[in-house]
């Protein structure tokens, strides 16, 4: 079923929505004995690296790096409000999951406003590939900008 509404792109019940999303991991300093591998070669036998214990992820964190991914989505509900028509997206493949809610205001950009757990500000997407192109370009520009600050 199609749901005619003066959105960005079409809406389909049961088809998959995109959006970016990110999170932040600790960026370790290297062990320099065995490359962060945690073993030694010596002879041809592997030993526990004598400088980080075989665990080099316990060296100090030098930095905060933003990995960036792409979460699916799909239309579970549209409710009318006094306001407004208000489209709510769950998460795709996960029923124990937060919701995404885009008011009528906002159809023309797809873009959440909704103040409930971290919902607010994702943009929606209804192709993948332009998703993911994006995703990656993110994590480059990421990358690129902690190579330099270390």
């Amino acid at each position: 079923m199609i749901i005619e509404v003066n959105a960005k792109f079409p809406l389909v019940w049961g088809e998959e929505y995109f959006s970016i999303e990110c999170k932040e991991k600790n960026v370790f300093e290297p062990c320099d004995i065995c490359d962060s591998t945690g073993k030694v070669e010596i002879k041809g036998q592997k030993f526990t690296c004598p400088e980080c214990k075989g665990d080099w992820r316990e060296k100090k964190v030098i930095a905060k790096a933003n990995v960036y991914y792409v979460k699916k989505w799909r239309l579970d509900r549209i409710e009318a409000r006094e306001h407004g028509v208000i489209l709510i997206f769950a998460q795709s493949g996960n029923k124990y999951c937060e919701n995404l809610k885009i008011r009528q205001a906002d159809f023309g950009t797809m873009r959440s406003t909704s103040s409930g757990y971290s919902s607010a500000g994702r943009t929606l997407s209804n192709d993948y590939k332009a998703t993911m192109a994006e995703v990656k370009r993110l994590n480059a520009e990421e990358k690129k900008a902690n190579h330099r600050a270390t």
